[in-house]
């Protein structure tokens, strides 16, 4: 009986350290690089009102510099077939049947790429329309200074062997 209230009182004891140390937690206003302002919300559950941190807003406040590096890094475009103009590459195979074809382009750095219909590349928008048994054809779609669209159609020829003008 006397072990079953001492296990109880140290039950106790870590429940109620646990508790004091999530409010602390929850309520310090102080961080290693300063103050910050937490703004918080105001939620009625019952009779008794409760005070949340938002869960989007960020942690820590970002600097000015940082927030620009970030953006740069997102404008950034995610595929190599974006980074180059469609002129740079070379289309180098073509497989797959009628309904079904890709296509395999190499850039000047010797790096290759699959091609399929609806693919994008190059830096003006460009987007592959049709890929045809020697050609594939791509659309890049520009605007003009008056706010028209224009559409070029850009066709990239397959290279043979004799057309390389390698051994």
């Amino acid at each position: 009986m006397e072990r079953k209230s001492r296990l109880m009182k140290r039950a106790n004891r870590v429940l109620i350290s646990s508790l004091i140390f999530l409010v602390v937690l929850l309520n310090s206003t102080s961080t290693s690089a300063g103050t910050m302002k937490k703004e918080r919300t105001v939620v009625k559950t019952g009779r008794v009102l409760v005070a949340k941190a938002d869960p989007f807003k960020p942690f820590l406040e970002m600097d000015a510099q940082v927030a620009r590096n970030r953006e740069k890094l997102q404008a950034l475009p995610l595929s190599p077939l974006l980074r180059y103009p469609v002129d740079t590459f070379r289309l180098t195979g073509i497989g797959g049947a009628h309904g079904s074809r890709m296509a395999v382009v190499e850039d000047g750095k010797g790096r290759f790429y699959i091609l399929l219909t609806g693919s994008d590349i190059g830096t003006r928008n460009g987007r592959v329309v049709q890929i045809h048994q020697d050609h594939v054809i791509i659309e890049e779609r520009t605007k003009r200074s008056s706010g028209q669209e224009k559409r070029e159609e850009i066709k990239l020829r397959l290279h043979t062997g004799g057309q390389e003008g390698r051994p």
